[in-house]
């Protein structure tokens, strides 16, 4: 686990409605003192430019401008696959 290595800090950005379900995982795998979750932010790129790692998890974006625009600040990425045909959803 990541944080025995180095301390490390989760910043979740947006508003949507699994924001009650993301604050529960928190609290269940006690993650409060390592998490922030400030929701809509005006200027995303002020937490951007300052973290290390920018992750992107997604079902339907192929490719995401937010990871052109993290990778432009620095920020290594991590992002999922997603299905490339999305005539069938």
């Amino acid at each position: 686990m990541i944080r025995k290595e180095q301390p490390v800090r989760l910043v979740i950005l947006g508003e949507g409605e699994e924001r009650s379900k993301l604050e529960s995982l928190v609290h269940k795998f006690k993650l409060e003192d390592d998490t922030s979750m400030p929701g809509f932010v005006e200027n995303p790129y002020a937490y951007v430019a300052r973290s290390s790692l920018f992750v992107l998890f997604s079902a339907w974006e192929g490719l995401s401008n937010v990871l052109i625009e993290a990778m432009e600040c620095g920020c290594l990425i991590v992002a999922t696959d997603c299905p490339a045909d999305l005539a069938k959803f």
